[in-house]
C-alpha cells in the first residue's frame, strides 16, 4: 500500500512538471492570472462632444442643412465653463422626438433645470435674450397654478419644459458630467411645435441661466 501511494505521488509530480513545461499551457495560465493591482489604471474619458465644438449662438458660416428629422444644440456659456451637446432626433412616425443630453463642467452635487426657449440666443451669448419657455399651446396661463404632469405632458406641460417632463439634472459628487436619453411626445415638425432656430437654456438651482445654445437642424 505504501509503495502504491509513493507511485501515485511520483506520477502526479511528473505529470505536473510536463504540463507546466508546455508553452501553450503556460500562456493560458498566465492569461488567466489577475493583473497586479499596481498595474491596473482606471481611466475616465474626458467630456468631448461628438462633433467639433462651436458656440451655437454663433452661427457656423459653412453649416449645411441637417437632414430632416435631426437637430442639435451646443450648450455653453461665454467663458466656456459649461459645455454640452443636445441632439434631437424625430421618430419616423413624427409622433415623438428622442433627446440625447450630454453636459459637462457642472458643479459637483448640483441640481439644474433644462428648457427650450422661444427665441434664439443672440450673437453675444446672452442667455437672457432667449426669452421665455417655449409654450406654443399656452399651457402655462397662470404661473402660480402651473404643474407639469409627466404622465399627461400634452395637456399639462409647456413644450419646452424638459425638466418638468423628465426631471432635474443632478451632477455626481465625484464628477461634473451628466448624460441622459429622453423621448418627448410633444416636439414635432408641425408649425406650432417646431423647435428649430429656438434655443435651449440650462438654469441652476437659483433659476439663473448659466448656459445656453441655439437649435440647428430639422432641415432649416
Amino acid at each position: 500500500m505504501v509503495r502504491f501511494t509513493a507511485l501515485v505521488i511520483a506520477w502526479t509530480v511528473l505529470l505536473t512538471a510536463l504540463v507546466a513545461g508546455s508553452s501553450e499551457v503556460q500562456h493560458q495560465v498566465a492569461a488567466a492570472q489577475p493583473l497586479p493591482a499596481k498595474s491596473i489604471q482606471r481611466r475616465i474619458a474626458p467630456f468631448l462632444p461628438p462633433r467639433s465644438f462651436l458656440p451655437s449662438f454663433i452661427a457656423p458660416a459653412d453649416e449645411k442643412p441637417t437632414a430632416l428629422g435631426t437637430a442639435y444644440a451646443n450648450i455653453n456659456n461665454t467663458d466656456v465653463t459649461v459645455t454640452g451637446l443636445i441632439v434631437l432626433t424625430l421618430a419616423s412616425c413624427n409622433c415623438s422626438t428622442n433627446i440625447d443630453v450630454s453636459l459637462g463642467g457642472l458643479q459637483p452635487l448640483a441640481e439644474y433645470t433644462l428648457h427650450i426657449h422661444e427665441n434664439p440666443v443672440n450673437a453675444t451669448g446672452d442667455c437672457n435674450s432667449a426669452g421665455g419657455h417655449f409654450d406654443p399651446l399656452h399651457v402655462k396661463t397662470n404661473p402660480d397654478e402651473y404643474h407639469c404632469d409627466p404622465e399627461r405632458p400634452v395637456e399639462t406641460c409647456e413644450v419646452g419644459d424638459l425638466t418638468g417632463k423628465f426631471g432635474t439634472i443632478k451632477s455626481s459628487e465625484s464628477g461634473s458630467y451628466f448624460a441622459s436619453d429622453w423621448s418627448d411626445r410633444q416636439i414635432g415638425t408641425s408649425p406650432e411645435l417646431f423647435v428649430a432656430k429656438r434655443s435651449i437654456v440650462l438654469h441652476d438651482s437659483a433659476n439663473t441661466r448659466v448656459a445656453c445654445g441655439n437649435i440647428h437642424g430639422f432641415g432649416v
